[in-house]
């Protein structure tokens, strides 16, 4: 994910906000995973069409890209890495509702395939489908246990149906898989916020700060803590700075949120 569960907040406890979204990932024919669950490999044709879907995609012109993966599909109808990469380029152009269409059809086609549950349960995030999430992000960790972006994706979920229990159970173990993961850090730092646990989420908040110094969120909910235990210029330094980067990040919702921040902490000294 790289989702991001979040975000700014006001001066009593954190909120929810928007988020980053789940992480894509294309495979490549090369990939083992490319006829995984089928009973014939697709010909040369249909793999020079799927490879061309993929240029299309990492080029951004996701139009192409579904152009040339139904081509192939046409061909070969039970091309399950076709659908998941078709409906991760549907996902790309906002169009979730085909985007869940695909990678149901991808999951039929190939039930081993961890990577399109994944996707599938990160497309059903922007439906608010959140049981639907959890339950294909489980999957795909049932099926790849060293699934670092699941357990992160499914912290988030539970995170933000108040599981903090589950939801820091699940971004102990993405982080464990993947230590560099700036936003598991940041994720965790926010359960550990809404469980009390002030001192654990600001050495999250410090760590993801460490791991992406533009996490401007970060900055933000870490200042708000430092306020909350009496920290005023700790407090002060963070929202100074999480503001500088809300403004050059254009993010002019979270700075003006983050400038009410600062009024009040100046206020209350």
């Amino acid at each position: 994910m790289k989702l991001r569960y979040v975000a700014f907040v006001i001066l009593t406890l954190l909120t929810l906000a928007g988020g980053t979204g789940l992480l894509l990932r294309l495979r490549s024919t090369s990939d083992p995973l490319a006829t995984a669950g089928t009973s014939q490999a697709p010909s040369a044709t249909t793999v020079d069409l799927f490879n061309r879907g993929l240029q299309f995609s990492k080029q951004g012109d996701y139009q192409k890209a579904i152009a040339v993966y139904t081509q192939a599909l046409q061909i070969y109808p039970n091309y399950s890495l076709a659908y998941l990469n078709r409906g991760i380029a549907y996902e790309s152009l906002g169009d979730f509702t085909q985007a869940i269409v695909d990678l149901q059809k991808a999951v039929q086609a190939d039930p081993n395939n961890a990577e399109a549950y994944y996707n599938l349960g990160k497309a059903q995030t922007y439906l608010d489908d959140s049981p639907g999430a959890i339950e294909n992000l489980s999957k795909a960790i049932q099926l790849n246990p060293n699934y670092a972006e699941a357990y992160h994706g499914r912290g988030v979920l539970y995170g933000m149906a108040d599981k903090f229990d589950q939801s820091i159970t699940d971004l102990n173990q993405s982080i464990q898989l993947d230590p560099q993961n700036a936003d598991a850090y940041y994720n965790r730092g926010k359960a550990q916020a809404e469980q009390g646990n002030v001192e654990k989420a600001i050495s999250d908040y410090t760590q993801a700060i460490k791991l992406n110094p533009g996490l401007a969120e970060a900055y933000g909910n870490r200042g708000v803590l430092y306020s909350k235990i009496g920290s005023a210029s700790n407090a002060l330094m963070d929202l100074q700075q999480a503001g500088k980067l809300f403004k050059e990040q254009g993010n002019q919702a979270d700075y003006q949120q983050n400038l009410s921040n600062l009024r009040k902490l100046q206020q209350a000294q």
